[in-house]
């Protein structure tokens, strides 16, 4: 259910109305840029620290001003999609919106504004992808505070995205997602299945007043928070691998286009994100030893999982010390065990994170053959 405004911001518009008549106060054209400061900044201060079970990996609160322009040059702890890639309504439309960073990401007043709108002198649709710069995560919470204008035919999908761009097999977790129409927005859980599906839930708030939105990835459990209260919670199918956290805000799916006097603004006051604590999550076990007479590697990973299977990596050490990535392999068997043919040299492999367990990297083992 959408929330209703309160009496006292029924009586802050009355006023506002009142001195706006008064000229005291005059409404400003914001269709030439982007104005963060005609909108209240949330008065939620950003945590700071570690939780219970969680160690924080990033908190930015955007206390540093950035101009249109400067926002990359400014915060090198974010990452954003370049221009010209496209968003997700070029599988609709031959006239999508365009990732464009410079003319729509700027800060003021600490708070993060994107500013989506049709650029007349390219022709072009502007929207924006943020990527805050994060260690490899697989499971975290991530917790940000944000509001949207209305802004007809556009919509924003705040994600975890797998590392692997394999969909939807590894997963896909959208939250608050939804068209920027007023209405409440909903998170979306998509399985981590080759067949697809995924649960949804509504969040019941109004998506132009500022909330809290909190993602808590866990192994077998995505919970969805809203200003700290559940708003639903998936078991099934919740994806084991790798995801990376990005704040997508683009023109709407579909075969239509938004109107080119669209335009508005979606803020973000700040970001935090924390990785799970060690012993949150077991840790897979590996082995990897030389087969001499056959020139093989065999690997083995623990637990045993029955008919299922792990996915590791197989890597080889370079005359420099670094690893190079040979490929991506499967276990096999009940044992979940594999032999590799290789050649002579030093190997090491990476699995996956799968089944709630968290990843790990074997020792060496040299081939001599």
């Amino acid at each position: 259910m959408r929330k209703e405004a309160s009496m006292s911001t029924f009586l802050v518009t009355l006023l506002t109305m009142a001195l706006v008549a008064s000229g005291i106060v005059q409404w400003h054209d914001v269709s030439t840029a982007p104005s963060v400061g005609s909108v209240e900044t949330s008065n939620t201060r950003m945590p700071v620290g570690d939780l219970v079970g969680w160690h924080q990996v990033l908190a930015e609160d955007f206390s540093v001003s950035a101009p249109l322009g400067s926002f990359l040059r400014t915060y090198s702890n974010m990452g954003a999609y370049p221009y010209p890639w496209t968003d997700t309504s070029r599988k609709w439309r031959s006239n999508p919106g365009y990732y464009e960073p410079a003319k729509t990401l700027s800060v003021a007043n600490g708070v993060l504004d994107s500013w989506l709108h049709y650029d007349a002198s390219l022709g072009k649709y502007l929207v924006s992808a943020i990527t805050p710069r994060l260690p490899t995560m697989t499971y975290g919470r991530f917790t940000f505070r944000l509001r949207a204008d209305r802004i007809p035919g556009y919509k924003i999908a705040p994600l975890l995205w797998p590392d692997s761009d394999v969909w939807p097999r590894d997963g896909e977790i959208d939250f608050p997602e939804g068209d920027l129409n007023g209405k409440p927005l909903s998170a979306f859980m998509h399985h981590a299945h080759s067949a697809g599906g995924q649960d949804s839930f509504p969040t019941g708030v109004d998506p132009t007043a500022w909330h809290t939105y909190d993602i808590a990835w866990t192994p077998g459990r995505v919970t969805f928070r809203v200003d700290g209260r559940t708003i639903g919670v998936s078991t099934a199918k919740v994806p084991s691998s790798p995801m990376h956290l990005v704040l997508q805000f683009e023109t709407n799916m579909g075969p239509d286009a938004p109107p080119t006097s669209a335009q508005g603004h979606v803020q973000v006051d700040w970001i935090t994100v924390y990785r799970m604590r060690s012993s949150a999550a077991p840790q897979a076990r590996v082995t990897l030893r030389e087969v001499s007479k056959a020139s093989k590697l065999k690997v083995n990973v623990n637990p045993n999982k029955g008919k299922g299977y792990w996915r590791f990596q197989l890597q080889k050490k370079k005359a420099d010390g670094t690893w190079q990535h040979l490929g991506t392999y499967r276990t096999r068997g009940a044992k979940e065990t594999r032999a590799i043919n290789q050649k002579q040299g030093t190997y090491r492999v990476v699995v996956l994170s799968k089944y709630g367990y968290r990843g790990v990297t074997s020792h060496q083992a040299r081939l001599r053959k």
